[in-house]
Order: structure tokens, then sequence, then C-alpha cells
């Protein structure tokens, strides 16, 4: 958001991320029904049993009728596939963007898929999915504006800053597993509250809280001159705000070796912020 250069190590840029350009596209699709590289891409996504000898024969039969692939579409799979677009596009006029999202996962049966597959890389594509929300509910409370077209522009800038070059002067994201072996001068790790690190599914998993401690250990190890831990009041998550306890990983270090900032901000013992200094080889938090 505030455009400062970095790069993501071991992932892809969310906006590069397969579910999130098929939901971009089912937007684009209901904002303009005629846009055609949305719908050749979303029509069997997913899948639907539409296959693509299906869709060269509509686009034969769209040049040969001087229109759109959409307005051709007259029977079979693929007018039920028409038939659910027209319908998101007459509830977007009444929604907010949330609200078409929520609805979209819903009914084109992409939420289900994901939640079926019942594997960890689609409980991830659908926690991007949700956390999407989260994009549209903060651009509707910094423009108080619910308009579809107004959403994509902006999406589209966003998403060519996200494809920059790379350079050395940039900021290093990753997950605390990618970390693993790296060092860097300061290092934050964010999200320090319980239900995020550690992760919710972490108590209910045999071993769970314990590798997630040991993630934990990982990353405070990875900063060689400062240590940045955070964890919000309030935060917005899958496009709702929810307030966690702190981590409890923060309260198992001795409250002297931490510096807090903003505690008075918080609920007690609530911590913000700790620095881990490297002195002659021994790690002091100050």
């Amino acid at each position: 958001k505030a455009n400062m250069p970095y790069k993501v190590v071991g992932s892809y840029y969310f906006y590069s991320r397969k579910e999130i350009k098929d939901l971009i596209c089912y937007l684009r699709l209901i904002l303009n029904n005629e846009d055609e590289i949305s719908l050749r891409r979303v029509i069997n996504v997913p899948k639907r049993g539409i296959g693509e000898a299906t869709i060269n024969k509509l686009e034969v039969e769209a040049r040969e009728q001087n229109t759109s692939i959409f307005n051709v579409i007259s029977k079979g799979k693929e007018q039920i596939f028409k038939e659910l677009i027209l319908h998101l596009t007459e509830e977007s006029e009444q929604l907010s963007l949330t609200e078409l999202i929520d609805l979209i996962l819903e009914e084109t049966g992409i939420r289900a898929e994901y939640e079926n597959d019942k594997n960890l890389e689609s409980e991830l594509r659908l926690e991007n999915l949700n956390e999407f929300k989260s994009i549209t509910k903060t651009f509707e409370e910094r423009t108080g504006s619910v308009s579809l077209a107004d959403f994509l522009e902006e999406v589209s800038l966003i998403a060519d800053i996200s494809e920059h070059q790379t350079g050395d002067d940039q900021i290093t994201l990753m997950t605390l597993h990618s970390a693993k072996g790296l060092e860097f001068d300061v290092v934050f790790i964010v999200g320090m509250e319980d239900g995020i690190f550690p992760h919710q599914n972490a108590f209910y998993e045999e071993g769970g809280l314990e590798e997630e401690r040991r993630l934990c250990y990982v990353g405070i190890t990875r900063a060689k001159r400062k240590l940045y831990l955070s964890n919000a009041k309030r935060r917005m998550l899958y496009g709702k705000d929810v307030i966690n306890p702190q981590s409890r990983f923060i309260k198992e270090i001795d409250a002297e070796l931490l510096d807090i900032e903003n505690e008075h901000m918080l609920p007690e013992e609530k911590i913000l912020k700790e620095e881990l200094y490297h002195n002659e080889g021994e790690v002091t938090f100050k």
C-alpha cells in the first residue's frame, strides 16, 4: 500500500496467485459480461465439464455473428454458467463489494471445491480468497465507494506495482518456514497473536503447538541486530474486525529482556515490540 519495493521468497505475489486471478476474472466478467479473456479463464473454474472444444466452437460462432462469446451461449452447461453470471451481475448492483465476494465464492462453487479438497494447498487458497475480503472492505471504508469499476481499476494498478523489477534496496517477505538458514540485520515477526501465531489449527493437532514454538525460535534467531515482535489490539482478518489474545510465545520471554512500546494502548501484558541485539556472540534482548 505504501509502494515500498519488496520481494517474496518462496511464494507468489498475492495478485499472481491462481485463486486471486480467478476471483478477479469473475469480478471483471460481472462488470462486463463481454470480457472474453475473463470468460475463458473462469467458464470452467471450478470444473463444470465445459471443455476447450466447446469454447472454441463458441468462439467461431461469435465471430460469424460478430458478437461476443457470452452472447452466443444458448444451451448446455455453458448456459447454466451464463445464467450464473447474469444472476451475479444483477446481485452486484445491490451488494457491497465484500458481500459480492462472499456470493461469488458461494454460488460459483469455488469455496466448496477448496473446502472439499481438505489439503494444505486448498486451505491456503481459501484463506487467500477470504483475505481478499479485507482488501474490498478497506477499499469501501477508505473511499466510501462500492463501485466495482473503481475497485477493479485500483486493483489493476496495485497488481502492476507488484510485478516490479527486483533490486537490492527492498523489503524481503517470507514465511517462517522459508526463513530457515537465513539471517538479516533487522527482522519483523508480525501477527504475534494466539490464533495467528500460534495458528489456530495448532491447538487441535498433536504436537502442533510445539512445532509453532520451534518456528518462533527460528524467526527470533534470524535477526542479527534488531528484532521486532508485534501484535495488534484489533485487526482486520478475512474482511472482519477481530480481537485476538497476545501470543503466548511473547509471554514466555522474560519481561526483563523486553523493550516495550505502546503498552498503554493494549490490555495488561500486551507487548508490541522487542529488539534483539548480538553482543560479542551473546544474544540479549534490550
